[in-house]
């Protein structure tokens, strides 16, 4: 029996370029966020070290004589949680992976929009992956300082409670971009074709 393989001729199609350009866009608009983001949490650093001077400067006007008051122990539980959120390194590391994001989304969405494939996918997976890290550190470092906070007012498993909600948020956005982006590669593969024998198209009729 002859061993040669055989195919019906089969015009091949190519993926749609609109997935890759599709994933630029998606990115893009991301990475735009980014920016946002970026300014907010510059900002939000800047604004909660003035706010936490301007409550030290008003202390004398609260407590004044009176150290063990109600109204002076609640001010400075305030002004202990102001100072810990200003002085906490989170709000100009948060803006700095932000920023970062901002700027490699410029090369993921030029390459990919130019359906060059394997480069588009290959900075796109290393833009989530600054994307997921950016979010988790931010999200660990808020957490921490919320969590510490909250057990002098609430019960340990309502902090404990808000903490796994807050950490499962952004698992869930991690892992919507990773959903698209395994879309965007499987519907970009290069398609091909597979030989199989036939029984039908053989030089030598089988023997009887």
């Amino acid at each position: 029996m002859d061993g040669s393989l055989y195919t019906t001729p089969v015009k091949l199609v190519e993926p749609s370029p609109w997935w890759l350009k599709g994933g630029a866009i998606f990115i893009g608009v991301i990475g735009l966020g980014s920016a946002i983001n970026a300014i907010f949490l510059f900002g939000a650093g800047i604004i909660l070290e003035v706010t936490y001077e301007s409550l030290e400067d008003g202390r004398d006007a609260v407590c004044g004589d009176d150290e063990g008051s109600i109204e002076c122990e609640e001010y400075d539980i305030i002004l202990d949680i102001m100072h810990t959120y200003s002085k906490s390194g989170m709000w100009n590391v948060g803006a700095a992976l932000s920023a970062l994001i901002f700027l490699f989304t410029f090369p993921t969405v030029m390459v990919m929009w130019g359906n060059d494939r394997d480069m588009g996918l290959k900075l796109a997976w290393l833009w989530f992956g600054i994307h997921a890290f950016s979010g988790f550190y931010f999200v660990k470092e808020y957490t921490k300082i919320s969590y510490l906070h909250q057990l002098e007012e609430v019960p340990s498993w309502v902090a404990t409670f808000e903490a796994a909600a807050t950490y499962g948020g952004t698992i869930f956005c991690e892992l919507l971009l990773a959903a698209v982006l395994t879309l965007i590669t499987h519907q970009t593969k290069p398609p091909t074709t597979i030989e199989l024998p036939s029984g039908f198209h053989q030089d030598t009729p089988p023997e009887t």
